[in-house]
């Protein structure tokens, strides 16, 4: 594998469109204030003729004029490194006249860019045997302030990271548009990897990576020594949407690579762009039909566009999962590559150590339901010895199940446990009651005086819920015979297959109503509602 030189200082970066250019905002604002960036930062700048060029379809020009840039400016002594501008559609028309035989002879640089810069990053890899990055394109360089990971990204580049880690949290919804070209990264959403096979973990952890050449080294992670999972070969892959398009074609040459380098292992990493779940099950099944998975060692699985969606029962973790499983190698999913930022740059053709590390806790917290069953239907609750009470509709007293279970798991393991149930605890906390709480309670509150004073009798108020975006709500007042005694039952979508976890639906029903603060005034260091007798 040839590994280029590192980005020197006061270096040049070159620029160049095989994909889409900077044409359009607002990806020109942001591509210009990228360019005054690395100029501040004492680079020189070499663009490419296609940069700003719309002319082509799906790339910046024809794929003639695409593919003769990224020759040209790949095999220049004028430029140090190249970035992509962008990404786009139709890239892999540019691959019939980009010539490799010319690219193998050149002294190897830097490309980099990620998404339909596949096409390039992936084959630089499998036909020149030489290293590239994946990594972000121009424009997100022009963001206001800039993302940690775009400073991991440049010491990449320059060779001077050591050691990187995975982001605490990931964009869900982009706020980039033509009126704001600079917005920074929306990292709403707290980071979460999935861990396969064996026992699946669903549980925030730390990715470590390392790859190797020569003197250098790069890690990804932190230092914590206490090592759950270990999968060491050579990095490749890219954007699946690509991946398959160039499956089977001239430019197909993973079967080869493969074989040279079966002794290191391969390591693949991959997200996807637009395809569905079911589009990412069926290009996983023809890659793996294809041979491409000889010697596989592991997948890191970026977190896809379509996450959170599901199509007859499936989602984005099975789609991958049940057609990888019989490789029996670790596959890591949800990780910060690709179409949901941030991204970590990866090294692709690299040889790569990954360790997905298991951070001790020393306290774990297990949330029950009070109606949580055993196996045959029985309640937990009978089985600790629970109350025999029933109540005037004959409903037993379910209470209990915490303390039984909490005394099952220091039997079992031997730990400390300690049992909590919330009931009075919870009622006696409403100075954390959330805004929309409490105004609700005045609506409530309200609509009970008014219709006791219309003279309504047997009846109760209710809230329903008018609209979730933005969130309204309003009162009713129904008759209390027709509810007492009925019971709704949580949403089954409410709650993950696995049934250990929530599901986004039941997140975006739950948001609207935790909204929000009210002061709480405090006398002699208690709640003003509060009185000492």
């Amino acid at each position: 594998m040839r590994y280029p030189k590192f980005l020197p200082e006061k270096g040049t970066i070159g620029f160049v469109a095989p994909s889409f250019g900077c044409a359009t905002e607002p990806y020109y604002t942001a591509f210009l204030n990228a360019q005054k960036k690395f100029q501040k930062m004492g680079y020189g700048l070499d663009l490419g003729p296609n940069c700003y060029v719309a002319e082509g379809i799906g790339i910046s020009n024809t794929p003639q004029a695409c593919g003769k840039e990224l020759t040209d400016y790949y095999c220049s002594v004028d430029n140090d490194i190249l970035i992509s501008c962008g990404g786009g559609e139709m890239m892999c028309e540019t691959m019939n006249f980009v010539d490799f035989e010319k690219i193998k002879s050149a002294e190897p640089k830097w490309y980099m860019g990620y998404s339909d810069n596949t096409n390039f990053t992936f084959l630089l890899s499998t036909i020149c045997d030489t290293a590239a990055v994946y990594g972000p394109c121009a424009g997100t360089f022009g963001m206001e302030p800039w993302h940690e990971s775009l400073s991991d990204t440049m010491d990449v580049l320059t060779g001077k990271t050591k050691k990187l880690h995975s982001y605490p949290s990931w964009e869900k919804d982009d706020l980039k548009d033509e009126g704001n070209p600079y917005v920074p990264y929306n990292v709403t959403e707290p980071s979460r990897h999935v861990i396969y096979p064996g026992k699946e973990i669903a549980q925030a952890m730390q990715p470590e990576m390392v790859w190797k050449e020569g003197e250098t080294e790069l890690y990804i992670g932190n230092e914590n020594p206490d090592v759950s999972l270990k999968m060491e070969g050579r990095l490749v892959g890219g954007c699946v949407d690509c991946l398959v398009n160039l499956l089977g074609t001239q430019f197909d040459y993973v079967n080869q690579f493969n074989e040279k380098y079966k002794e290191d292992g391969i390591i693949w990493f991959l997200e996807c762009c637009d395809l569905n779940v079911m589009g990412i099950r069926r290009a996983m099944w023809q890659m793996k039909n294809a041979g491409w998975f000889q010697h596989v060692k592991g997948f890191l699985i970026g977190r896809p566009c379509c996450i959170g969606e599901e199509m007859m029962g499936l989602d984005h973790y099975h789609a991958v999962t049940d057609i990888l499983k019989d490789f029996e190698v670790p596959i890591i999913m949800d990780m910060d590559i690709g179409h949901r930022p941030p991204m970590m740059p990866l090294v692709c053709g690299s040889m790569a150590e990954v360790r997905e590390l298991l951070k001790k806790k020393n306290t774990v917290f297990v949330a029950i339901s009070e109606g949580i069953r055993l196996q045959d239907g029985t309640y937990v609750s009978e089985a600790g010895g629970g109350s025999d009470y029933v109540d005037a509709f004959g409903h037993k007293q379910l209470t209990g199940s915490a303390t039984y279970l909490a005394n099952l798991v220091s039997h079992e393991i031997g730990c400390k446990t300690r049992a909590v149930e919330f009931s009075s605890l919870q009622r006696s906390a409403s100075h954390l009651a959330s805004r929309v709480d409490i105004n609700e309670a005045f609506m409530v509150g309200g609509a009970a005086v008014k219709a006791a004073d219309e003279g309504d009798s047997g009846k109760m108020v209710v809230i329903d819920r008018v609209s979730d975006d933005p969130y309204q709500s309003a009162t009713g007042v129904y008759d209390v015979h027709k509810i007492a005694n009925g019971e709704k039952l949580v949403p089954r979508n409410w709650i993950n297959e696995k049934g250990t976890y929530v599901t986004e639906d039941f997140i975006d029903y739950v948001r609207p109503l935790i909204q929000g603060d009210y002061p709480c005034v405090m006398v002699g260091g208690l709640p003003r509602h509060l009185y000492l007798k």
